[in-house]
């Protein structure tokens, strides 16, 4: 349920945020907006037009969750700034009306912008402190009136330019009044654009700023800005730096916790979380556990007193902690903690049936690859089984987005059921696999690609084995075919592939159909590619083959 951009955006409970929302003729609209789309999906067979209304569907979910997203970070903002314009408390009351056009119109950019403009005039020009310092306090207020204008703004993913204006927005709001708000702000919205080393260097000077500012709120904002620099960081890849930016930002939210835990245990639990993620890319596994571990043991507590997005929160993490348990080959101790996970899950489906679904169908893959990897083959088909069928479900609201998720359970199962000798069944799966990417290939161009040709590579391996061979050379020629359009574009990742499945057709041609002719065509391609290239074992393996075929000659 966390990810990099939804933490620290919220400070509110759901339900809180829900009352809102359900106030708002906006929310309301979208809501009635989606009842057409789901009536045009039952009624359409077409698997193409069925998922043209799946991305158009999710485009209104977004809506949705965008909304959501900016109400409970708005009124975070409300609690936090440290005093009220007149115009902020006329806009705070349209927020919690639930009147968002209303909010909108009255944080009016441009007037706000003039007004600044004439505040900085009198704030450089005065004459006494005092003037000066209500001049800008002024300035800081309409920095904040700019702010709120921007996520609202930010609601609106389908308005014309939105990116830019509110890029526009929260610039000014920065540029008019360096409080550490409006620099966390702007750094925190370009984290997410080209413009991270500019992001970075505001997120720096919000952190420091943030130091010299007494009691709970600079606190915050160290925190939060050490949390952007650490997914900043986390993005490019540099784990160590962004490990240190989190762990202090972990220090911070733990002892803001000690004076006022239900504001900030949850915050710690979210620090922690992107923490053990980070220690897990890293492959610091046994880090990562006592990581997990202690975000656990908050949201097992917090689970206690809390509603059931608490709950559904403990299950994430408990998945995550399972999954570090897995890497490190504990199956044992990974199983149960899916498990609860997903009692969990199962428990609270009625809340929010479509995400908890989708969550509880992850589970259950993640249980069914540590039977797998335990080789208890026969558990991990019937999760598997269980997995594919809630997807099917799932599938109902977004078609295009679980495509790939039964492909790849999919190929799960046909692996599966060759482990357990069931090679027709396999077969089978596999050629569902193949029939799901050709779909997303061809409404995706050539992103899923790769993914198709493996999968084809997969079926050409089982039918020659089941000695198929007519199917298996259409395949092989079919995979190829695909590899050598990917080499073009990128040869150090695909050539070897070509190298190899040359060799599989040599050996075509030398066992299967004899043509020595065409044999010695394709072993001399292969070899050419397999000579020039840093190989694999498989690849050492064709290179070998093909080295015989051309001496023979």
């Amino acid at each position: 349920m966390e990810d990099d951009n939804s933490i620290d955006r919220t400070g509110a409970s759901d339900f809180v945020i829900q009352q809102i929302l359900d106030k708002s003729e906006y929310y309301n609209r979208i809501m009635d907006s989606l009842i057409p789309f789901k009536e045009k999906m039952e009624h359409t067979q077409d698997e193409e037009s069925l998922l043209k209304l799946s991305n158009e569907l999710q485009l209104q979910l977004n809506r949705m969750s965008k909304l959501k997203e900016y109400a409970g970070y708005i009124h975070e903002l409300f609690r936090i700034i440290p005093s009220r314009s007149e115009r902020l408390q006329q806009a705070e009351a349209y927020f919690y009306q639930g009147k968002f056009p209303e909010m909108d119109e009255v944080l009016d950019a441009t007037k706000i912008r003039a007004e600044i403009e004439r505040q900085n005039e009198i704030r450089f020009s005065a004459k006494d402190k005092e003037q000066e310092q209500k001049a800008r306090i002024r300035t800081d207020h309409k920095s904040y009136e700019l702010i709120v204008k921007a996520f609202y703004r930010y609601t609106f993913i389908e308005y014309p330019k939105w990116y830019e204006e509110v890029f526009d927005l929260l610039r000014d709001a920065e540029a008019f009044s360096t409080n550490v708000q409006a620099m966390y702000e702007l750094g925190a919205y370009l984290k997410d654009t080209d413009e991270r080393e500019w992001a970075f260097q505001l997120l720096n000077d919000a952190y420091v700023i943030s130091g010299g500012i007494e009691g709970e709120i600079g606190r915050l904002y160290e925190a939060k800005s050490l949390w952007a620099m650490g997914i900043l960081s986390r993005r490019e890849n540099d784990y160590p730096e962004a490990i240190e930016y989190l762990r202090k930002s972990v220090k911070i939210y733990t002892d803001l916790s000690e004076t006022n835990p239900a504001e900030y245990l949850p915050m710690t639990s979210n620090m922690l979380t992107v923490l053990g993620d980070c220690h897990t890319f890293s492959k610091n596994f046994s880090v990562a556990l006592v990581v997990f571990e202690e975000a656990v043991n908050i949201r097992r507590k917090l689970a206690l007193y809390g509603n059931w997005e608490e709950s559904i929160n403990l299950a994430d993490v408990l998945d995550k902690l399972a999954t570090v348990h897995l890497c490190l080959g504990r199956f044992g101790e990974a199983v149960p903690l899916y498990e609860e996970a997903l009692r969990i899950k199962e428990g609270h489906i009625e809340k929010n049936l479509y995400i908890i679904l989708e969550s509880k169908a992850s589970t259950l893959y993640n249980l069914a690859i540590t039977h797998f990897a335990a080789q208890e083959y026969e558990k991990s088909i019937r999760r598997t089984k269980e997995e594919l069928v809630i997807r099917k479900q799932v599938q109902d609201i977004d078609p295009f987005g679980q495509l790939p998720l039964l492909a790849r359970s999919r190929a799960l199962l046909g692996d599966l059921y060759l482990y357990t000798d069931r090679p027709e069944d396999a077969i089978r799966e596999r050629e569902k696999v193949v029939k799901l990417y050709k779909l997303l290939a061809k409404c995706s161009g050539d992103k899923y690609l790769p993914n198709l040709g493996e999968a084809v590579n997969h079926c050409s391996n089982l039918y020659f084995r089941m000695k198929s061979y007519g199917k298996y050379f259409l395949s092989l020629q079919e995979a190829l075919e695909i590899f050598r359009k990917l080499a073009t574009s990128d040869p150090e990742e695909y050539l070897p592939t070509v190298g190899c499945l040359l060799g599989n057709v040599c050996h075509y041609y030398e066992r299967v159909a004899p043509n020595k002719k065409k044999a010695v065509e394709n072993a001399r391609e292969s070899y050419k590619i397999l000579s020039s290239i840093e190989r694999s074992e498989t690849a050492e393996l064709a290179f070998t083959h093909v080295k015989r075929i051309i001496g023979e000659v």
